[in-house]
This record gives C-alpha cells, structure tokens and sequence, in this order.
C-alpha cells in the first residue's frame, strides 16, 4: 500500500531497521515526507514480524559499526519478499559499503541526510528496483514460453505418428485439447510427452 503526502502524489510504505536516535530521526523524517513508517525495529525479531505483518515496500536500514548484525538479518527477509532497501551509514567506509551490499541494497545514503535527500534517494531506488523485477518477471516468462514451446513441437510430433495426422490438425488437436480441458497448450503437450515417454514412445 502506499500513502498519499501533502502534494497528493503517493509515498511508499517504510520499514526503519534501527534503534536509538538515528532511527527516530530517520522516522521523524520519512513522516514528514509523507511516507507511511509503519513501524522500527531494533532486533531480528521485531522485524521479521514487522516485515511479515505491515508488508512494507521498502526498508530503510541504519547502518553503523557496532549494529552490523541488523545487516544480517535482511536477506533472510527479502527471500520472502523482494523489495526494495537503502542503507543509511555513519560513514561511507569500506565495511559499510560492503554491509549495505550484502543487505541487497539499492541505495546508501551518509549521515546527515536531510529528509529531501532521503526520500529522493527512495523514490529512486524503488524505481530501480522494481525495473529490475519486471525484468526478471519477463525473463522467467520467456523462458516458460519457450520451454512450453518446446513440449508443443514434442507433443505434435508424437500426434502426427500416432494419430497420422498433419502438422496443422496436429496443432489444432492441442488447441482443441487445451479448451476442452481449461489448461495451456504448453501444460497439455507436457502431459502427452510425458504418457509418450511413459509408455516408452519415441517423438
């Protein structure tokens, strides 16, 4: 969900991993931008509950020398659900830099940060980050398109020898199969190159 600023254009809603000062100031901030906080957490508990229950999109991670065991714990959050993180460090160090990436963060931000700062480096972030998700997302999907493809080429060449039939009833078999069953092509040829291979044949 996301929640609309003074300016009525939407903000997104943020989880602050945290503790002490830094982090209410981070939440002072991010409110006052507009962003829906719902909630800080110093601990792996906290925010795995927090992550699981307020469903935010983004996490704004405070980062420091003596805390880097809050680091730790996001990965583990994002393997439920990817979204998007930035770091906000004390300093931008090496140590800190490679914490903030190991957390599969997005952005780094150095303290001070004012909340102007802040809140364009989130938008931006989480501009990117969704980018790169849609282009997994379209990935994933042609490579399921090209696999189904391939079970569509298998399953009518097990059709034109079993059935004799031509490459072209060969294809509307399946379209024909695919409505009459409520499944895609590729999930009805799956199963016919699979009982093939069952019943020992040979596409």
């Amino acid at each position: 969900m996301t929640s609309a600023n003074r300016g009525g254009s939407a903000k997104q809603t943020v989880l602050v991993l945290g503790q002490g000062t830094p982090a209410r100031e981070l939440k002072a901030k991010l409110t006052a931008q507009g962003y829906d906080v719902v909630g800080t957490a110093s601990t792996a508990a906290t925010a795995s509950k927090l992550f699981t229950s307020k469903q935010p999109q983004v996490l704004v991670l405070q980062l420091s020398p003596d805390r880097l065991e809050m680091m730790r714990t996001v990965p583990a959050l994002l393997a439920q659900r990817p979204c998007t993180v930035v770091a906000v460090s004390e300093s931008a160090g090496q140590q800190m830099i490679d914490a903030a990436c190991a957390a599969g963060a997005c952005g780094f931000l150095i303290q001070p940060v004012s909340a102007e700062a802040l809140s364009a480096q989130i938008q931006v972030s989480f501009s990117r980050f969704n980018a790169f998700q849609r282009l997994l997302r379209e990935k994933a999907q042609i490579a399921q398109d090209l696999e189904a493809r391939k079970y569509v080429d298998r399953a009518k060449a097990i059709l034109m020898k079993r059935a004799g039939l031509t490459e072209p009833e060969a294809h509307r078999k399946l379209q024909q199969e695919s409505q009459r069953r409520r499944l895609s092509m590729g999930e009805v040829a799956r199963r016919i190159v699979e009982s093939d291979e069952m019943m020992g044949g040979a596409s």
